[in-house]
């Protein structure tokens, strides 16, 4: 199966384990934090904010 790719940045993001829809994975280039939206083909989509971990959504506000 081939490897869902990025839509940030185009890369391929290769995602190992039992996977669920809304399962999150990053970016292994962008780090951008991505959600699975479907299986068959998988594919990814950009998460939402509300899904990062706390520490995370900290880091991005302390650059604002």
């Amino acid at each position: 199966m081939p490897a869902p790719v990025c839509p940030e940045c185009g890369s391929f993001v290769v995602v190992r384990g039992i996977l669920t829809l809304g399962h999150l994975v990053h970016c292994p280039e962008c780090r951008m934090l991505l959600r699975v939206i479907a299986l068959q083909p998988l594919e990814l989509h950009w998460a939402d904010e509300r899904d990062m971990p706390q520490e995370e959504r900290d880091e991005d506000n302390s650059y604002n």
